[in-house]
């Protein structure tokens, strides 16, 4: 039976690791606080857009800095990134120089980016593995 966790046409599930540029954490908490209060809706569209049906967000501390640990499953991942890549919705484009702002990712950078490589999980049946 399928899974969210497989991998194929079937949905997916992709972790990124985002360095949060040096004294932008509180204003990068505020900036999700906005996607899920006052522009919840526009946020939800464009996730849509992305083709991503869960999401979750976590703030890792370490040493070297803050890290913004991003966990999705997704129709597409590729279709995903490329929504982000040549922005075309006027939310895009400001979701878009958030990431800019925030983590120092340009348009031409998040073409380029891919999801990390899923090398264990537990249980083993749940991916297939």
């Amino acid at each position: 039976m399928p899974t969210p966790m497989t991998k194929g046409n079937e949905r997916r599930s992709i972790a990124l690791a985002i360095p949060v540029q040096p004294g932008q954490l509180e204003a990068w908490r505020a900036f999700v606080a906005e996607l899920h209060g006052p522009r919840a809706a526009e946020y939800q569209a464009h996730l849509a857009r992305r083709g991503i049906v869960s999401e979750q967000i976590f703030h890792q501390p370490t040493p070297q800095g803050d890290i913004v640990i991003l966990v999705v499953t997704a129709e597409d991942p590729a279709l995903s990134m490329a929504v982000l890549a040549q922005p075309q919705e006027p939310f895009d484009r400001w979701f878009v120089e958030q990431l800019h702002a925030f983590h120092g990712i340009t348009p031409e950078v998040l073409g380029q980016l891919r999801p990390g490589e899923r090398v264990a999980s537990w249980p083993p049946a749940a991916v297939g593995l």
